[in-house]
């Protein structure tokens, strides 16, 4: 989980400060730190919004007939507190990064305007960080395979 939300850091830093730089080179190294600064904040309060949202999760529906959220709160606390963990630091990731390269660029260049900018910068954010994450699904699909062994291992028995 860890890895994921560190990928998706990374690709959202990326996507938004490219997107908010534009192909202004003077843009691009407030629009990186402000990623960089949005997307710590994002995944802090990823952390807290998921926390909350597990609260809910189970309080939600106590009362009455069990529905998929409640089981799956009673079933697995665990799996499900790092599933809202996981979800709303990815969120937080993607807006952070976003709006902290525009206010980036912005500082940089008090004659941009955030509105136009944030669009284009959200969706270059929200793009690499999937690839970013699927990338590193990948990896370790492709770590959790068996190396090809070439020769036989050695039989102690001989």
């Amino acid at each position: 989980m860890v890895g994921y939300v560190g990928a998706g850091a990374v690709g959202a830093v990326c996507g938004s400060s490219a997107g908010a730089a534009d192909g202004r080179l003077e843009a691009v190294f407030p629009a990186l730190a402000g990623a960089a600064a949005g997307t710590f904040i994002g995944i802090a309060s990823g952390f807290v919004l998921g926390g909350i949202c597990y609260a809910v999760m189970i309080m939600m529906n106590a009362r009455g007939r069990p529905n998929l959220e409640t089981e799956l709160a009673r079933r697995d606390p665990l799996e499900g507190l790092q599933a809202m963990f996981f979800v709303w630091s990815l969120i937080g990731v993607a807006i952070g990064a976003a709006s902290g390269a525009a206010l980036g660029v912005q500082a940089a260049n008090p004659a941009v305007k955030m509105q136009p900018l944030l669009r284009p910068v959200m969706i270059a954010s929200i793009l690499v960080e999937s690839f970013a994450a699927g990338l590193w699904r990948l990896r370790l699909r492709s770590a959790a395979k068996p190396a090809l062994e070439l020769d036989p291992p050695p039989n102690p028995s001989v």
